[in-house]
């Protein structure tokens, strides 16, 4: 009578890794760009501290965030894409649509 053992394939080669970290960045840099960020969050990421954060989006001069309950949450890609336009105040595109 014939014995069977067991066979376990391993992916793990040093390629499946590579192939499986670039994948894994890949997906988290998919996820960031729809990730919405806390209040204490976006401070550490424009490293300004809470306060400093809420009195900057009182005056305007952040991107409008999202209410989700009793939540305030910013997106991360609309955060980005401000910092990249050289962070102009939103009250003064407001004021622009408005004709004043």
């Amino acid at each position: 009578m014939r014995r069977y053992v067991p066979f376990t394939f391993s992916l793990e080669t040093p390629v499946m890794q590579t192939i499986n970290s670039l994948s894994s960045e890949v997906r988290s840099v998919q996820e960031e760009s729809a990730m919405l960020v806390s209040a204490e969050k976006l401070a550490e990421l424009l490293d300004i501290s809470t306060r400093t954060l809420w009195r900057l989006r009182a005056a305007g001069k952040l991107p409008a965030p999202v209410r989700l309950g009793g939540s305030v949450r910013w997106r991360i890609d609309e955060v980005l894409a401000w910092i990249e336009k050289g962070c102009p105040d939103q009250e003064r595109g407001k004021a622009a649509r408005r004709g004043k």
